[in-house]
């Protein structure tokens, strides 16, 4: 089972038109070389005023690899103004396509994630023999005694609550442990 990840920074990515904004929580030094090593120097630009960077370049790399190093990548929607009938649009339309590929490949990932939670959780698929003898060889030939001992209790069909079928499988299962 993996660990979970400590996030180390929330990263907020925003469509801005003609680039992606691109403002971190706090300053991390590796999610910034993360940065660089995907984003050349001429497809970025430091924004002093607003604190994020300007990205002139496709995001979903660079979300991935800050997603890698333990940023928590949160998109917004926000656009500042109107989508004009321009080349501007297919700018745009290409931004939200890069937006939803990313989207889809975090959700692809936690799923990936969740299933292996539920692998751990699932239990082997049982052996050969019924419930009893699966019983006795879980918990070691030591404890049968003990164990038919506590079930025979509860399953003897002389009990309100007694199973004659279930105590003959209970029987048979000691027996065939009793040969080995």
């Amino acid at each position: 089972m993996r660990r979970p990840r400590v996030v180390r920074a929330t990263v907020t990515v925003t469509p801005r038109g003609q680039y992606w904004a691109v403002a971190f929580s706090e300053y991390d030094d590796e999610l910034f070389t993360a940065l660089e090593a995907v984003i050349s120097r001429e497809k970025r630009q430091w924004d002093r005023d607003n604190r994020e960077w300007r990205i002139f370049a496709g995001i979903t790399q660079l979300c991935t690899e800050l997603e890698r190093f333990g940023a928590k990548v949160t998109w917004t929607n926000e656009h500042p103004r109107q989508p004009r009938e321009t080349d501007d649009d297919v700018e745009h339309w290409k931004m939200q396509y890069e937006a939803m590929a990313a989207a889809a490949h975090r959700l692809e990932e936690e799923v990936l994630r969740l299933q292996d939670v539920v692998a751990d959780r699932v239990p082997p698929a049982p052996g050969p023999g019924d419930w009893a003898e699966q019983l006795f060889a879980a918990v070691g030939e030591p404890l049968v005694d003990s164990v038919y001992k506590a079930l025979s209790l509860c399953l003897h069909p002389d009990r309100p609550d007694g199973d004659t079928a279930l105590m003959q499988q209970l029987n048979n299962a000691r027996e065939t442990v009793r040969k080995r």
